[in-house]
């Protein structure tokens, strides 16, 4: 698959929970795009701190942020509010990794402020796919920019 995108300068910013494990996530995001600058942080004000300092020390705004959610939580919704409201970080995209198995996931995730969804995957053979969404998802976008 070949990137949609600058690979220089593409920059995300992947917010997960505590605790969590983001080893496959990292590998999913090396499936849609060939070079990247990635950067996690906790689902937290200090997380959030942290990315706006990365952002204010090492130039280019983030491209892509990924926001890590297994079940419906109200500090994700804080969190994206928290996102829209950082002047460096407001006009950078917003993806939900979310719940696959919650039929509602989506419709919150798109009400509380992600500019989309894409399911998590349950199994390692499944990375592919998010690749893939993550790679349309900024496909799409960067049509829609020139267009």
């Amino acid at each position: 698959m070949s990137p949609l995108c600058d690979a220089v300068s593409l920059r995300v910013f992947l917010f997960k929970r505590e605790g969590v494990d983001v080893f496959h996530l990292r590998l999913a995001v090396g499936m849609a795009f060939d070079a990247y600058s990635i950067h996690v942080m906790e689902q937290t004000q200090p997380g959030l701190r942290t990315a706006c300092a990365i952002l204010n020390s090492e130039g280019p705004r983030a491209n892509l942020i990924l926001v890590e959610q297994r079940k419906h939580e109200s500090a994700t919704a804080e969190l994206l509010a928290a996102l829209r409201a950082v002047p460096e970080l407001a006009s950078s995209p917003v993806v939900v990794l979310g719940d696959a198995e919650d039929p509602c996931a989506e419709r919150i995730a798109l009400q509380e402020g992600a500019d989309a969804f894409v399911p998590l995957a349950e199994r390692a053979s499944e990375l592919p796919r998010i690749g893939r969404d993550l790679h349309r998802f900024w496909g799409d976008r960067q049509l829609s920019k020139s267009a």
